[in-house]
């Protein structure tokens, strides 16, 4: 791929990730992993591809000096609410920047709708007969998606007629995620929290939960039912897991597909940006086959832009 007009082949495009998001577990891994196969995916061998660079809570000098050095046309941020500043700086020297995992009012982005996933994910549970149902979950104020899925759990509760519970949301970090998993359902039941249903945010947080419930002689599904949210690796679960997939590669495939349009278009004018585009994209429910109730692992609803302005 040439520029029609120079002749050159465009540059690499920048892809800035926070530091802490190397040092993630379990889903969050494999979700960062998914993002950048679809962005490969679509840039392909003919395109010069990307280059990682990974930055601290603020870009610090080495960053600044790197994008005025370079002076990318396009670049691209995954969760830019951990480095809240480089957006801006990026912005700022006249860059197209694409923010990805995110919904960010003042940049192009393209997202998934994490409220719908908490929502699917416990209208699942409901229609399975389950009323008391735990929420694990990452702490709200850390994480835009954490709280975006609980609104969803909280809406799904409200929708059924079912009180939301306080001491069913439970929230939790660890380096490792499945740990944080066990350490909340191992809370609920040192608390005597009734429960028979168990929302985890992640994967890799329900496989945790589900291998405590085990080692406590509580019978899974058949005492409580689990439901993740990612699909990232629920097929690994030591019983059959049920999540809500959320479409980390297709993100991936579409911001990639954005880049490229942007690299065809003017330099943007420091002060006179192009009009703002954001890509949501939606999740479906796969459903196991050995779940209590039968059904194949068969998305519904697949995942579709479902707004874009």
């Amino acid at each position: 791929i040439r520029n029609r007009t120079t002749g050159e082949r465009p540059a690499t495009i920048p892809l800035f990730i926070y530091e802490g998001t190397y040092r993630m577990s379990g889903s969050g891994r494999q979700v960062l992993l998914q993002i950048m196969a679809g962005i490969e995916e679509v840039l392909g061998p003919t395109h010069p591809g990307i280059s990682v660079r990974q930055t601290a809570s603020n870009p610090d000098e080495a960053t600044r000096r790197a994008i005025d050095q370079t002076r990318p046309k396009v670049a691209l941020v995954i969760e830019p609410s951990f480095n809240t500043d480089l957006v801006k700086y990026l912005q700022d020297s006249g860059c197209t920047t694409w923010v990805v995992n995110e919904p960010v009012d003042t940049s192009n982005c393209v997202y998934i709708n994490q409220e719908r996933a908490g929502y699917l994910a416990t209208q699942y549970l409901i229609d399975q007969g389950r009323r008391n149902i735990a929420l694990l979950n990452g702490p709200v104020e850390h994480y835009w998606g954490f709280a975006a899925r609980y609104r969803g759990y909280a809406a799904a509760l409200k929708a059924a007629g079912l009180t939301l519970n306080d001491a069913l949301h439970r929230q939790g970090l660890h380096s490792i995620d499945s740990e944080a998993g066990r350490a909340m359902v191992r809370g609920l039941c040192d608390e005597h929290v009734e429960f028979d249903g168990i929302v985890g945010v992640t994967d890799s947080k329900a496989m945790g939960a589900m291998a405590f419930l085990r080692e406590r002689g509580l019978r899974v599904p058949e005492d409580v039912l689990l439901v993740s949210i990612d699909n990232t690796i629920a097929d690994q679960a030591e019983l059959p897991l049920s999540s809500v997939e959320l479409p980390f590669e297709e993100m991936g495939r579409t911001v990639a597909r954005q880049a490229l349009e942007a690299e065809a278009q003017p330099t943007v004018v420091p002060g006179k940006p192009l009009p703002l585009r954001q890509i949501c994209l939606q999740p479906h429910l796969v459903v196991h086959t050995a779940s209590p109730v039968a059904g194949e692992s068969n998305p519904t609803n697949p995942s579709a832009e479902s707004s874009m302005s």
